[in-house]
Formats: structure tokens, C-alpha cells, sequence
């Protein structure tokens, strides 16, 4: 029973990066003309490496990859490198600075917003032949959005987390 849960959670979490990262890349330039979107993606990644075991959070992550890659123009080399750095972050800092709650959460959302901007940045400036632009307006933008939508998101995989891994023991570590 508790593999059938286990399995259901990461449906549940592969379905959500699917749709946000979908919502993100199409239905908010509908919906919002050339205001830059939040990064959706980033806050079920940021949930992932807070509320998981490290080893499953880093397969997550990099399994959770494609849905990213194949919604985005970055490359995957990039990709790969800004999110494994913001692991070993997410990681350093919740093993130093933990607190449990939608606050905490979105602050981690917000910093992995802004080091995620970071990161890309400068990984495209050494690593890219045509590295990517500054962007300093939309990146600004990105950061500041992103936390709103952090606590809905936050709300909704708490509820996720109950309803499917409620009888985990590693998940009694991080209830909030």
C-alpha cells in the first residue's frame, strides 16, 4: 500500500509541474500579454528539495527535468547545471535555517527565484557561445511574482502530501 501512495504522490507532483509549467509557458502570455511569468516550475522544484528525502529530491529533479525542457528554450546543459546548483543550496540552507510553513516556503521560492536567475546567467555567459541576455526588468519581475503564487502552490501539495504520504515516516520530519 505504501508503494501504490509513494507512486500516486509523484503522479500527482509530475502532473502539477506538467500543468503550472504548461500554464506558465502558454496560457499566461494569453492571459497577461508580455508581462513576464513567475517561475511556476521552480516552486514545485523548491517543494520537492524541501520536503523530500535528498537522494529521491535529486531524482525527482532531474526526472521532473524533461517536463521543463521540453516547455522552455533553455539548453539542457544550463538547465541541468542551475538546478543542481540550487540543490546543494536549497539543501545547505534547510540544513542550517529550517523553519516549517507557507513563509518559510515562499522566502525559499523567492531565493531560489532570484540565485536561479543568477546561476543561469552567469552558466550561459561561460558556458554558452550565444549566452543569453541580461533581462534585468524580467527577471526582476520573475522573482517578485513568484512567491505570490508560492502559497497556493505550497497549500496544494501540502494537501497532496496528506491525502497520499500521510502513514510515510521521512515525511513526519518535515511536517509544517
Amino acid at each position: 500500500m505504501k508503494l501504490y501512495r509513494w507512486g500516486l504522490n509523484i503522479l500527482i507532483l509530475f502532473f502539477t509541474l506538467y500543468v503550472v509549467s504548461g500554464f506558465q509557458t502558454t496560457f499566461w502570455y494569453q492571459i497577461f500579454g508580455n508581462i513576464p511569468s513567475p517561475l511556476l516550475w521552480l516552486i514545485v522544484y523548491v517543494y520537492i528539495m524541501l520536503y523530500r528525502p535528498s537522494a529521491l529530491a535529486l531524482v525527482l529533479s532531474y526526472i521532473f527535468m524533461i517536463v521543463v525542457f521540453s516547455m522552455s528554450a533553455v539548453s539542457l546543459g544550463i538547465l541541468s547545471l542551475s538546478v543542481f546548483v540550487l540543490f546543494v543550496g536549497i539543501y545547505m540552507t534547510k540544513s542550517r535555517l529550517y523553519w516549517g510553513g507557507a513563509g518559510y516556503f515562499s522566502l525559499m521560492c523567492t531565493a531560489a527565484a532570484f540565485f536561479f536567475h543568477v546561476i543561469f546567467w552567469l552558466g550561459s555567459a561561460f558556458f554558452e557561445s550565444n549566452p543569453s541576455s541580461l533581462l534585468f526588468f524580467d527577471r526582476i519581475v520573475q522573482v517578485l511574482l513568484t512567491p505570490l503564487f508560492s502559497f497556493p502552490l505550497y497549500y496544494w501539495l501540502q494537501a497532496v502530501d496528506r491525502w497520499t504520504l500521510s502513514d510515510m515516516t521521512w515525511q513526519q520530519e518535515y511536517k509544517s
